[in-house]
């Protein structure tokens, strides 16, 4: 190939890969369940607080499903215990489950199954109600959060001598759905809608389609270390205070 003819491709192929860094980024929506953290961290006995949310997800200048078709009408979500490696050590366990009653009181209950499994469900109430959007609070139970639906909150327990433990979140009924509708339209927002007969305006990726998870373990030794420390401070400086009290 001629020098002049190398130049010429070369430049070709810079030109058409420009193109692909340029190309505007596809708009996608997608849902799924989450918590408010990740990791939770206790003391053996204790407890923790899980929030749980339908988080909505745009990018590439997509604009919020939920909110064109009315809000969200209804949600169905799902805990599960992770089996430890460990079976025979105790675990930590779901203790109890409360729903979002305030934006969402109608069929608003938990279902536990042997402390490792449970579900939560919520429906506004029929007529003309309008649909609940992103950044909601339940009555001031939780922060208001961009993009997200507070749903509800589970309680971990944490026996005296456990092993951590992972729980997954996630859709009801992945494979047939019908469980998280918007009001307007109950589009089912399990899975995916990936036909014009559906939504002709909109596609999205369901909470079906993913699971997220979260751990509960112990603290950090070094956060151990330091609740520690703090104590043993606090306790000298009220005998400091008492031995002061005393003198005067």
């Amino acid at each position: 190939m001629s020098e002049g003819k190398f130049v010429c491709a070369f430049l070709a192929i810079l030109i058409f890969l420009t193109g692909l860094v340029s190309r505007p980024a596809h708009a996608e929506i997608s849902y799924r369940y989450v918590t408010d953290k990740t990791e939770y961290f206790t003391l053996p006995g204790g407890t923790v607080n899980v929030n749980i949310y339908l988080k909505e997800t745009l990018t590439g200048g997509s604009t919020s499903f939920i909110a064109s078709d009315g809000g969200l009408n209804q949600f169905g979500v799902d805990i599960k215990q992770v089996p430890s490696g460990t079976p025979l050590q105790p675990a930590p366990f779901i203790k109890s489950e409360s729903p979002n009653t305030v934006d969402f009181p109608k069929f608003a209950f938990p279902t536990l199954f042997w402390d490792q499994y449970g579900t939560m469900t919520g429906s506004i109430p029929l007529g003309p109600v309008p649909g609940i959007l992103p950044g909601n609070t339940g009555g001031g139970a939780s922060p208001s959060i961009s993009g997200e639906i507070f749903l509800g909150s589970i309680t971990i327990g944490v026996p005296n001598n456990f092993n951590y433990a992972t729980f997954t979140v996630g859709a009801v009924d992945p494979l047939n759905g019908g469980y998280t509708v918007t009001k307007n339209n109950t589009y089912d927002m399990d899975s995916a809608i990936n036909d014009e007969t559906d939504a002709p305006t909109n596609l999205f990726t369901g909470v079906g389609d993913s699971v997220s998870t979260f751990t509960v373990n112990f603290p950090e030794p070094g956060a151990l270390g330091a609740f520690a420390c703090c104590g043993g401070l606090l306790a000298v400086r009220r005998r400091r205070a008492a031995a002061c009290t005393s003198k005067t």
